[in-house]
């Protein structure tokens, strides 16, 4: 009964707000959005700093940039004390160890490089076109090939 008497009680209030602001569009809709749930309402902010209630947010935010700032200041002390930073892991230590057992892949040669470059397809999707890297073999076929080399060095003792 008494969830009833509120809601109807609620209702009345609200409908004589809406009444009394039908010619004001601004103050019709805060009461609409008040009846939503979607009114503004300001927090006050305040923090404790240092065992003190702070509410002024010009100090808090003063405070929060000090302990933003003096971060870095104290990584810095600390690797100056002592404190070991573990450098990063090198791309090599994810790599699978050596086996001799492996087959050996020789380099390329440009003779293949060109090879592979003559039998590319006109017309399929290329940043540049197919037939100006066709005409172009002959000078960007060494350089494909020392880059290709030099990228699989490291590994063409670990492919099977």
């Amino acid at each position: 009964m008494s969830k009833a008497c509120d809601k109807t009680a609620k209702n009345k209030y609200y409908h004589g707000k809406i009444i009394e602001h039908s010619g004001d569009p601004k103050n019709t809709w805060k009461i609409i959005n008040e009846i939503r749930g979607k009114c503004k309402k300001s927090i006050k902010l305040q923090f404790n700093i240092d065992g003190t209630r702070i509410i002024d947010r010009r100090l808090i935010a003063n405070k929060f940039n000090e302990y933003f700032a003096s971060i870095a200041l104290k990584m810095n002390q600390d690797v100056e004390n002592g404190i070991q930073i573990d450098p990063l892991p090198s791309f090599d230590d994810f790599m699978p160890k050596m086996n001799p057992n492996l087959m050996f892949m020789s380099d390329c040669t440009v003779e293949e490089v060109s090879k592979i470059i003559s039998e590319l397809q006109n017309g399929k999707a290329s940043d540049f076109p197919i037939r100006i890297i066709k005409k172009l073999a002959h000078i960007i076929a060494p350089a494909l090939t020392n880059h290709f080399n030099h990228l699989m060095a490291p590994y063409s003792a670990l492919i099977p």
